[in-house]
């Protein structure tokens, strides 16, 4: 019965079944190293973002930004710290950060803007939550947008 496959049908039907297996091991027990991976390539393909920054001319109102962005980003490592403690999910983790961002609209599309995002995707692999599109992080934003 052997005898009527071939080597190369036998070679290719192993091949096919191992690789099978492979598969299902990496998609069963490394989905979120994968997802990673994934997600920071797709990360790098994207454009960067330009922000208007003409309406900082007025050192006084930069130094504002600059306090504020400082106040928000260590409300962002204080959020992703309790959440990650209590055991919560990726979008309890968005929506408490979507409630930190609303209180700063003087933030919205400036450059302070685009480091907040960073870090947030930094604490988020930092604390292993799963893995956020940057697009994502973005839109946690236009909540302030709408109320502009």
């Amino acid at each position: 019965m052997l005898s009527r496959f071939s080597w190369y049908e036998f070679i290719t039907c192993v091949l096919a079944i191992l690789a099978l297996y492979y598969s299902f091991v990496l998609l069963r027990y490394y989905r979120r190293e994968l997802l990673q991976i994934f997600t920071r390539a797709s990360f790098l393909k994207t454009e960067p973002r330009t922000t208007n920054i003409s309406h900082l001319n007025n050192p006084q109102q930069v130094e504002q930004l600059f306090a504020d962005a400082m106040t928000l980003s260590d409300q962002v490592k204080n959020v992703c710290q309790e959440v990650h403690f209590q055991e919560g999910d990726t979008e309890l983790l968005l929506y408490e950060l979507q409630k930190k961002v609303a209180q700063f609209p003087s933030l919205y599309q400036t450059p302070f803007m685009v480091a907040i995002n960073n870090l947030m995707q930094t604490q988020i692999d930092l604390y292993q939550f799963d893995p956020v599109d940057p697009q994502r992080i973005t839109a946690l934003w236009l909540k302030i947008k709408d109320k502009l």
